[in-house]
């Protein structure tokens, strides 16, 4: 008995692991290790520099996405805000696995993880900060954290074994891949 529990932590801790590598070359590095080239660039830059390079899209907060949205791809935009959902949803059912019996902590650390991720893209300008990223992760962060609640009663340990296997299987080798070549691009610009 002891040894199952032990690989079930096992197996959760490696997924989200992998998970959590993913989500961050994902929203950081936009799945581009030749992000290095740009933060080379950025290091010659003042903060109001780094900031102006932000132009229209620079806090986008409620009545500006109205002329953001026209000066894009309909489709294009609606797709962003899906994965924006959808990237964030696996956080709030891995978090909710750790923090079974406080299920506020979850909610918390989700604001927190998109929040802190808004804030990096902001200060490194590796992306833009955008009000909207804040509240579509964390819906997804959210309806994580209810699949987690409405689903757990009906899903039994074997099951989730096999899911944490299945995702630690294929998410290690790409976490892997990611941080390869991440340090591999890094080493250049170094």
């Amino acid at each position: 008995m002891k040894n199952t529990h032990e690989l079930r932590k096992w197996l959760l801790y490696t997924a989200f692991g992998a998970y959590m590598i993913i989500l961050v070359w994902a929203i950081i590095f936009k799945l581009n290790s030749n992000m290095f080239s740009h933060i080379e660039y950025l290091r010659t830059l003042t903060l109001k520099e780094r900031f102006s390079l932000h132009n229209n899209t620079f806090i986008l907060v409620f009545g500006g996405r109205k002329n953001f949205v026209s000066n894009y791809d309909f489709y294009y935009l609606l797709c962003q805000y899906i994965l924006n959902v959808i990237a964030f949803v696996p956080l709030g059912i891995y978090l909710s696995f750790v923090f079974q019996k406080r299920l506020w902590i979850p909610v918390i650390l989700v604001l927190l993880c998109t929040t802190s991720f808004e804030t990096i893209q902001l200060f490194s300008c590796l992306g833009d900060w955008d009000v909207w990223d804040i509240v579509l992760n964390f819906t997804g962060g959210s309806i994580g954290i209810l699949l987690y609640i409405f689903l757990k009663p009906h899903i039994s340990d074997k099951t989730i074994n096999v899911i944490n296997a299945i995702v630690s299987i294929v998410g290690v080798p790409v976490a892997v891949f990611a941080i390869v070549n991440t340090a591999l691009n890094w080493s250049m610009y170094a």
